[in-house]
């Protein structure tokens, strides 16, 4: 019996592993390979979650070495039924939970033949990334948002987390360079010596960098942490994705640099304008096509939307009055 572990990192292509193993899991299991998702529920149902799955192995090292040997029971349990000899589990949050998990994964590894896959990327180029999605798009932070300084700081731990394991289970630690160009799902298929075909395009979790202005400035706002679909539910789960580009309405629709061309094609029709009226329409140098500028006009649209939020406020405000007014009415009568 094999156990492989997927404990890591985050921002290296995570979803995508686990996405393509999700699709895959049939395909793997015929190749021998019991793919059981992110979480240690087999052991017990409350592990099919990260908090709860922290706590629970947050126990003695005597109650990890239990939890191991149920783990390994209920896996030959699933080895007599579905024939797999190999079992992976892919959860990037492992990486955090050395302190509490670390006996598990030694018990197991004197029991059976134990895997640890970790990716990991350059810093300079992770961070960035890692900051946006764990304090800006997922606020995890209790109070206002760090600084990028600090909060930058605070995740090069994971650096830290991941030297960890390597000194700890170096012998079953198997870390991966991730770049932006890394086929990640074809790598690890590599490492396992499986056909892993995908099915989906790789998953990108990142979103553009002006909808994550507004969810800075949005999540920001609130002392506690903020999960992503609290800005989606207050936006109505709106796909900024289509705000329209300034500059694509400005190039599609305001950029007149073809008008003499235009013209030209219905050079006839003119011709004979003149011919009949006498009138020639296009005597003289063609005008100037002045194209807008850019940036003035996004400035105006932008005292356009400040003065729009101003109505709106007084219609609001004058709309909640009216609210109260009923309210008091139906709570008197």
């Amino acid at each position: 019996m094999e156990i492989i572990f997927h404990i890591g990192m985050g921002k290296t292509g995570t979803s995508s592993i686990q996405k393509a193993l999700a699709e895959n899991k049939e395909n793997l299991l015929e190749q021998g390979v019991d793919y059981l998702g992110m979480f240690f529920d087999l052991i017990n149902p409350v592990l099919r979650d990260n908090y709860l799955q922290r706590e629970f192995f947050a126990s003695s090292t005597d109650k990890n070495f239990e939890l191991a040997g149920q783990f390994i029971e209920t896996l030959k349990n699933r080895q007599r039924t579905n024939g797999a000899s190999r079992f992976l589990l892919s959860n990037e949050s492992l990486l955090q939970q050395h302190r509490t998990i670390a006996p598990f994964f030694e018990y197991l590894s004197r029991q059976v033949c134990v895997r640890l896959i970790i990716y990991a990327r350059d810093p300079r180029d992770w961070l960035p990334s890692a900051y946006n999605q764990w304090f800006v798009y997922h606020k995890t932070s209790i109070g206002p948002i760090p600084p990028f300084a600090k909060g930058g700081r605070q995740l090069l731990s994971m650096y830290e987390d991941l030297n960890t394991w390597q000194k700890i289970l170096g012998a079953i630690t198997t870390i991966r360079p991730f770049t932006k160009s890394t086929d990640v799902v074809a790598d690890l298929a590599k490492i396992l010596a499986v056909e892993m075909p995908v099915a989906t395009q790789r998953v990108q979790e990142r979103v553009e960098k002006s909808e994550s202005f507004l969810r800075a400035i949005y999540n920001n706002r609130f002392p506690e942490m903020v999960l992503p679909e609290r800005f989606d539910r207050a936006f109505q789960k709106i796909d900024l994705n289509k705000s329209p580009a300034l500059a694509e309405v400005l190039r599609e629709n305001f950029k007149y640099d073809e008008t003499d061309a235009v013209v030209a094609e219905q050079a006839s029709l003119f011709a004979e304008i003149k011919e009949r009226t006498g009138v020639d329409l296009l005597d003289g140098p063609s005008p100037l096509q002045e194209t807008p500028d850019l940036e003035a006009i996004r400035q105006r649209i932008m005292e356009h939307v400040l003065y729009i939020v101003m109505q709106q406020a007084d219609r609001i405000a004058k709309l909640e009055g009216t609210v109260r007014k009923l309210q008091d009415e139906l709570g008197g009568g």
